[in-house]
């Protein structure tokens, strides 16, 4: 026999009574519920544009009006929350450039976990004795120009390191 919606018949549980210390239990109440006072939340949720923004993307960007009106709209630009560098955006146009430039910039400074920030130890310099505590971001052009000479002429490297191949992988890998 098929399933025939119409068969089942809820007419009478409203009149099923139910035990009081199960109602006193859970907070409820024994009157029937309208189903036509219930709204969905869903249903009324404010939201920029017509949809919400899915693509994983918008967990890196947020999105800053320009202040200038386009076709009697408001125009916006995308803003990368790591690095504040601001994209075009137009609804409908897609998110490829800035999926590309999260990914770059992920690379660039490191993974972007938005729950744990990276620190770095300012230690005291001469005539200042308290110690202060910033935000760290990696820096490649430091890192290739300043930091890592340093530390070749400090640490007095031979210069046939050079020559080896998992020094030139790091060297490939991370500068």
């Amino acid at each position: 026999m098929a399933y025939n919606r119409s068969d089942d018949d809820f007419s009478g549980l409203n009149d099923i009574p139910i035990p009081e210390d199960i109602v006193d239990q859970f907070g409820g109440s024994t009157d029937p519920i309208d189903l036509e006072d219930v709204h969905d939340d869903a249903d009324t949720q404010t939201t920029i544009g017509a949809t919400k923004q899915k693509a994983r993307c918008w967990d890196h960007f947020e999105l800053v009006p320009t202040g200038k009106i386009v076709n009697d709209l408001p125009e916006f630009k995308a803003q990368c929350k790591h690095c504040q560098e601001k994209f075009t955006w137009q609804k409908g146009i897609g998110t490829t450039h800035l999926n590309r430039h999260y990914k770059k910039c992920q690379y660039k400074y490191g993974s972007l976990d938005t729950n744990q920030a990276q620190l770095q130890f300012g230690y005291p310099g001469a005539g200042s004795s308290t110690l202060t505590l910033n935000n760290w971001i990696y820096s490649q052009e430091l890192m290739r120009h300043e930091e890592l000479p340093e530390l070749i002429a400090n640490v007095e490297f031979l210069l046939y390191l050079v020559d080896n191949p998992h020094w030139t992988k790091f060297v490939q890998k991370y500068l």
